[in-house]
């Protein structure tokens, strides 16, 4: 052990050295300046090591030949040694005193798997339908656009800041202003800012509380099978033990 350590720091000085020698490419100058890299003679500290080994790690005088007969007993014994494993498993599932064969579980794996085909060409045809959808929001923009540029009353009932500032500007100017609204006018126009749901947006928003309603329902509905197909599982999982054989 301590003469490979002395070979390996002999190793690592030389190495050091080639490096040394490449990295300085002028002559002399490289000798003078990587002469320390053949100081590779301080490796030989290392054997004041072999006296201290010898006093503190003894060794048995008979150890050698333990270890031989040692290894002789264990070739021969994985020569005539031989051993065959003979695996049963034995599976059954009982609930409510009914013993659930292989039939119930492929039933239940049937059941599943055409369930997810279903559930995969339901979702197949939502995928197309939403595909389609930039065309309802072309037409729709086309139209609202139409209507916003020939009539002037068509979607011009907000009531937002810029309006009020050029409102107060004809108004410091003598000229004619709109503002503030009349009681009969407060209802026909609308304030983005206020908490307020006025009549024109009242559909938006019932069509909007649907919709959350719609996704709320589901979520339900699906946290809820979720729920009962795992109890389900959980159920047959309790009382199913499984009966292992080894010979």
């Amino acid at each position: 052990v301590v003469n490979g350590g002395i070979q390996r720091c002999a190793d690592w000085f030389r190495r050091r050295w080639e490096e040394c020698m490449q990295a300085i490419p002028v002559p002399v100058i490289n000798h003078i300046l990587c002469v320390s890299m053949k100081f590779h003679f301080l490796c030989d500290i290392m054997r004041v090591m072999t006296p201290w080994c010898r006093d503190q790690i003894p060794v048995e005088g008979n150890f050698g030949q333990l270890f031989d007969q040692l290894n002789v007993s264990v070739n021969q014994l994985s020569r005539e040694f031989s051993t065959e494993v003979v695996l049963q498993q034995e599976e059954q599932s009982v609930l409510d005193g009914v013993l659930l064969n292989q039939t119930f579980t492929q039933v239940i794996k049937e059941s599943f798997l055409n369930l997810t085909r279903t559930m995969g060409q339901v979702m197949n045809i939502l995928q197309l339908l939403l595909s389609f959808t930039f065309i309802t929001v072309f037409i729709q923009a086309f139209q609202y656009l139409c209507s916003y540029r020939r009539n002037i009353s068509f979607d011009n009932v907000y009531i937002t800041s810029y309006f009020r500032r050029i409102d107060d500007r004809r108004r410091r100017a003598g000229r004619r202003f709109l503002l503030p609204l009349r009681k009969s006018e407060k209802n026909k126009f609308i304030a983005p800012l206020s908490l307020k749901i006025y009549p024109e947006e009242l559909k938006q928003v019932l069509s909007g509380g649907f919709q959350v309603l719609s996704i709320l329902l589901l979520t339900i509905v699906l946290l809820t099978v979720d729920f009962a197909l795992v109890h389900v599982l959980d159920i047959i999982s309790r009382h199913t033990f499984t009966q292992f054989n080894v010979t």
